[in-house]
């Protein structure tokens, strides 16, 4: 026989359950409440879902950054709290300064483009600045800083001057920058001068120095090597004035140096080495073009050979043996080397 069907949701006990009342006052109550939700469980009754909105919600935890949405992430900015001045006098510039810090690049074109878009300080800006250093502190760093950057400019053209002596451009405008710096710390704006007729001295000096120390093996005075500079200017443009070579009278009088003077420089020149790396052509260096004597070719050595040979069996048919090793001692013809009669 086929068993009656049955009602799923009296079997289940969810037809029109009655409602329970809520009651806090007593402890039967409470259990018998709690015994009837165990049950429910058991036999997969589901919890309404409005008795869950009932329950206090959990205080959700802030986001840690603040997004305002109007903005986008690419103009979010973040404000950074300046750092307290600790020490009664701190220096001019802040430890990790480097003059144009942001164009630290080894194309000169670059370099060059670069500081040219930084705007120059008319006078009375200069003063202000030096108002600002003189008063010290984060602001005064950032004033210093500010002239050295304004006046980049500057060391470039005083640095073109002093090109090709032996130093590179690139590595004389950096000399240039550390003299610019020297003159940001020595400027004193209520004197009333410009800061740039003020400034070109240190950057000439600090060049000068690095050229004197760095462009020859063999160091000399600087005042010898601005008396070299002069006397190499001076008969360079002598030559194409007069089309041919000055004499001694002229240069002296071109230089204002006395004739023994101008041979003391001609004769320092005389101590100038040239390095054999140095570059002739675009894949050519100096050690390239100059021959080995002591490399001969198969050819030269096979030739010198025979005729070494035949000169012994020559020796050999008209000499003794003591007559022989005299005349090749004494001419060296084996070791090149010639022996006195002594020897």
């Amino acid at each position: 026989m086929t068993p009656p069907p049955v009602d799923c949701k009296t079997a289940c006990g969810t037809e029109n359950p009655k409602p329970r009342k809520k009651t806090t006052r007593g402890t039967g109550s409470g259990s018998r409440h709690t015994r009837s939700l165990k049950g429910a469980d058991k036999l997969g009754a589901f919890k309404p879902t409005a008795s869950r909105s009932k329950a206090s919600p959990k205080a959700e935890k802030p986001p840690l950054i603040q997004v305002n949405p109007s903005k986008t992430l690419a103009t979010t900015t973040t404000a950074t709290p300046t750092p307290a001045v600790t020490a009664s006098n701190p220096p001019l510039y802040s430890s990790t300064f480097i003059p144009c810090d942001k164009m630290l690049v080894d194309n000169l074109e670059h370099y060059l483009k670069t500081i040219g878009q930084i705007t120059m300080l008319s006078h009375q800006e200069e003063i202000a600045l030096g108002k600002r250093m003189e008063a010290g502190g984060i602001d005064g760093q950032r004033a210093a800083e500010h002239l050295v950057n304004a006046n980049l400019r500057l060391v470039v053209s005083v640095a073109k001057k002093y090109a090709n002596q032996g130093v590179e451009l690139l590595d004389l405008i950096q000399e240039g920058s550390m003299g610019l710096m020297k003159a940001v710390e020595k400027y004193e704006y209520k004197r009333g001068f410009k800061f740039s007729t003020y400034a070109t001295w240190w950057i000439r000096q600090s060049i000068i120095r690095a050229v004197a120390n760095n462009s020859r093996t063999i160091r000399l005075p600087i005042h010898m090597s601005d008396k070299i500079r002069l006397y190499k200017v001076s008969q360079q443009a002598l030559s194409l004035q007069l089309n041919r070579e000055p004499t001694m009278a002229e240069l002296s009088k071109a230089t204002k140096l006395s004739q023994k003077q101008l041979q003391q420089v001609i004769k320092a020149l005389g101590t100038e080495s040239m390095s054999l790396d140095a570059p002739v052509g675009e894949d050519l260096s100096l050690q390239d073009c100059i021959a080995d004597d002591s490399n001969q070719s198969p050819g030269i050595r096979t030739t010198m050979s025979m005729l070494s040979e035949d000169l012994r069996q020559a020796l050999a048919e008209s000499l003794t043996e003591r007559e022989q090793a005299v005349v090749v001692d004494r001419f060296g013809l084996e070791t090149g080397h010639r022996k006195t009669l002594d020897e």
